[in-house]
């Protein structure tokens, strides 16, 4: 709850703030890692089909939010 608060607390304190970008920007490239670590590492991961949609389901949803601040950031 408190990522929550600070990145919300940073949008409408001064305007539009870059805060929100750098944290789910951060997070969209740390997870990027993570799965490639677990791939190279464990070639049958994700098991099954349900498992690996939700993997792709999360990394789609990561970049659908950093592509939408930055959208918001330039209007």
């Amino acid at each position: 709850m408190g990522l929550l608060t600070t990145v919300i607390a940073a949008t409408t304190e001064a305007g539009k703030s870059e805060t929100p970008f750098f944290i789910f920007g951060i997070a969209l490239a740390l997870f990027a890692v993570a799965i490639s670590v677990v791939g190279f590492t464990r070639p049958a991961w994700p098991n099954g089909e349900g498992a690996a949609r939700g993997v792709i389901g999360a990394g789609a949803t990561l970049v659908v939010v950093v592509m939408g601040i930055v959208v918001w950031m330039n209007a």
